[in-house]
């Protein structure tokens, strides 16, 4: 069975903590360029914000947890560094169950649905590698277990986390 084609970034799934809600927390930033729900977040020198896929910055807040218009001065983020997110991959897997545990790069982490809003962020799945590298923000935790999730075809879905040496630990607040 094929998987739906439907990128819709990074869905908060659990943050590890039994029976938890997501943590989201507001940050103010100073960069106008918009950001969609799901979208991965990293600071920047003026502010939260998303990165072109070519240069990764390893410090991400988190994902966005609402869609942010170009004049908007606040996003709230999904920050807590034990969240997991579901996320679609890009290709089919030859070993799903060995890529656990591997780090991959983000696919197409600014660019987003205009009328969904979301974010189309991806698992770039044929680029995970045991060794973090360049732009290896997610670690994979798990195969997502539903039904219609078929695990050896390409948009399959997984559990993911950001890498504890791509997570960056902030309180919230403003950010400048």
């Amino acid at each position: 069975m094929a998987n739906v084609d439907f990128p819709a970034g990074l869905r908060p799934v659990s943050n590890g903590k039994a029976g938890t809600a997501p943590r989201m927390r507001p940050y103010t930033r100073s960069s106008t360029g918009v950001i969609y729900e799901g979208a991965p977040v990293y600071l920047a020198a003026t502010g939260p914000g998303t990165a072109a896929q070519t240069t990764m910055d390893p410090a991400v807040l988190g994902a966005a947890a609402h869609y942010v218009g170009v004049n908007d001065t606040e996003v709230f983020v999904y920050d807590d560094p034990d969240q997991e997110f579901l996320i679609q991959g890009d290709s089919a897997v030859a070993t799903p169950l060995g890529v656990i545990g591997n780090y991959c790069n983000p696919l197409n982490p600014t660019t987003g649905n205009g009328t969904t809003l979301q974010s189309k962020c991806e698992l770039d799945t044929s680029e995970c590698t045991n060794a973090q590298g360049d732009g290896d923000i997610f670690q994979v935790v798990r195969l997502w277990n539903a039904e219609d999730n078929d695990q050896d075809a390409a948009n399959a879905k997984w559990v993911v986390k950001i890498s504890e040496a791509s997570h960056v630990f902030t309180s919230g607040g403003t950010i400048a």
